[in-house]
């Protein structure tokens, strides 16, 4: 063994092995609140992706009752607007047609600098940037998302139409015991402003089923908040209770088995949505992504900017391509499509 690393050194992982001398192993550890800037590496690529995921922001200043993070990630921090613009025209100038944008809170980018730089202000010089294709954000948390986001994607068209934002639960009484700082109402709005700004964007959201103190009635509540909402899809986690937490030590824990039935019905929810949402587009034609190969299914596989998977029939789609897909056909688990050639 040559390294051992905290967390604030991974992202430098290249740089220190190639410093390395190998006269035994090194222990670098330093204060998670020694810096309040990421680190970009400084020769990041996507490898095998097809998207490279691109890191602004780490650590976190919210103390949910479930939450590890910010005793292990340590208070939020940015990386430097000119550090995130150097590694997009890097990215670019190497080819890559979609980039991701993610953070552990990535709406909280940019707070801390100094000056402080709302995200949608670096959005905007991420989307002038030359050369670039699309551009595409990861979870941002419903307290830390500026509408201006939407006004910017619904002005560019190399901004995806996708949004996650997660909720965890649609019962106002379990956020507060969580002790997330928004209520549903606000989640709800907040979604149907993207909605009316954004026809036809992909909304998806994060629900975590079975926290300490959900009854049935909070349950309930959740699905019917799934059903009259704008979400196209779910990811849909069981409670887990994690050492070290408010939720670890709390009273009226929910029964394995009761989280495993609601688990599977939230996700029977959110089949059916997604499969409403994608009907939509049948027989209309999209901006996608060509992505690798799926082999064993003997199709290529392309990302749509509102987040629909499709099969494009053949293999004769190169990866990492922006291209037109029209939309033939939509299964329950599979939507269909074929390529449009340039007009």
């Amino acid at each position: 063994m040559d390294l051992v690393l905290g967390n604030a050194e991974r992202e430098r992982l290249a740089e220190l092995w190639q410093s390395s001398t190998g006269d035994g192993a090194k222990i670098l550890k330093s204060p998670l609140e020694s810096d309040l800037r990421v680190l970009i590496p400084g020769e990041l690529n996507a490898g095998a992706n097809t998207r490279p995921y691109l890191k602004l922001q780490d650590g976190c200043n919210g103390r949910c009752s479930y939450c590890i993070v910010p005793s292990v990630r340590g208070r939020g921090r940015s990386a430097h607007p000119e550090d995130v613009l150097s590694e997009i025209r890097c990215l670019a100038g190497q080819g890559y047609q979609e980039i991701v944008l993610t953070g552990v809170h990535l709406g909280s980018y940019g707070r801390r600098l100094s000056p402080p730089v709302p995200l949608a202000d670096l959005l905007l010089r991420i989307l002038e940037t030359p050369g670039l294709g699309r551009l595409r954000l990861s979870s941002v948390e419903p307290m830390g998302f500026d509408r201006a986001i939407v006004r910017l994607a619904a002005g560019h068209r190399n901004f995806a139409p996708h949004f996650h934002i997660p909720l965890q639960s649609g019962s106002n009484r379990i956020l507060r015991r969580m002790r997330r700082p928004y209520t549903v109402e606000r989640f709800l709005d907040l979604l149907a402003f993207i909605h009316s700004s954004l026809p036809d964007a992909g909304l998806g959201t994060d629900l975590l089923v079975g926290f300490p103190g959900e009854t049935d009635e909070d349950f309930e509540t959740t699905c019917e908040v799934v059903r009259r909402s704008p979400l196209t899809y779910l990811h849909v986690f069981p409670f887990s209770a994690r050492e070290g937490t408010e939720a670890c030590t709390m009273p009226d824990q929910v029964p394995p088995r009761v989280i495993r039935e609601r688990c599977g019905i939230l996700r029977k929810i959110s089949r059916a949505r997604n499969f409403q949402f994608r009907r939509r587009f049948l027989g209309q034609i999209l901006p996608a992504i060509s992505l690798a190969k799926e082999e064993e299914l003997g199709e290529s596989i392309a990302l749509t900017g509102n987040y629909i998977h499709v099969s494009v029939a053949g293999s004769a789609v190169i990866p990492n391509r922006l291209i037109q897909v029209r939309i033939d056909e939509v299964r329950v688990d599979q939507t269909l499509a074929s390529v449009v050639p340039p007009s």
